[in-house]
């Protein structure tokens, strides 16, 4: 068997095993799957700067912002992850820092929120669309599973780059 075969194998038996675990109060299961593979996204993305804290900025998901809180509990990563979750209406322009910004939304205010973010800071959408605009990594369904897409010149484009194992396992890998 390939590096790569053995490599695909423990991601997905990762997350796989995550998703076994019992279900997180108060989430819905997608919400929980999303969740998880955020925090498991981490694992293939390398930073310019390495954060030594792992800051996810929600906006307009409050649920999967509740799941990430409590499935990241559960997988006790070496680097502590914080979670904010922030409605639309709540947004002020200034996003400040954060290594992940998750949003669910479409239109002009997910194309500008989506260019005001900062340096080092990993994009990912609730559906695929959202590369359009600038997004690295947008979820999608298909056949009743999760998948996502990826885009690395998005990602380079925030100072972030996206794994070779990551980019494999993405529908649209470029």
């Amino acid at each position: 068997m390939s590096l790569a075969f053995l490599s695909r194998r423990a991601f997905l038996a990762g997350l796989v095993a995550t998703l076994l675990a019992p279900t997180v109060a108060g989430a819905t299961e997608p919400d929980e799957l999303k969740a998880v593979f955020l925090l498991r996204f981490l694992r293939y993305v390398e930073y310019e700067t390495p954060p030594t804290e792992i800051h996810i900025r929600v906006i307009g998901a409050p649920e999967v912002a509740r799941a990430l809180t409590e499935v990241s509990a559960k997988l006790n990563g070496a680097k502590p992850v914080v979670v904010q979750s922030v409605g639309w209406s709540e947004l002020n322009g200034d996003l400040g820092p954060c290594t992940v910004l998750y949003l669910r939304g479409e239109g002009s205010a997910a194309h500008s929120v989506i260019s005001s973010a900062e340096e080092g800071t990993l994009i990912v959408g609730d559906h695929a669309g959202l590369i359009a605009v600038g997004a690295a990594i947008g979820f999608f369904w298909q056949n009743d599973k999760l998948r996502f897409d990826a885009n690395q010149p998005n990602a380079k484009a925030r100072g972030v780059r996206l794994g070779a194992e990551l980019m494999r396992l993405a529908r649209a890998g470029r």
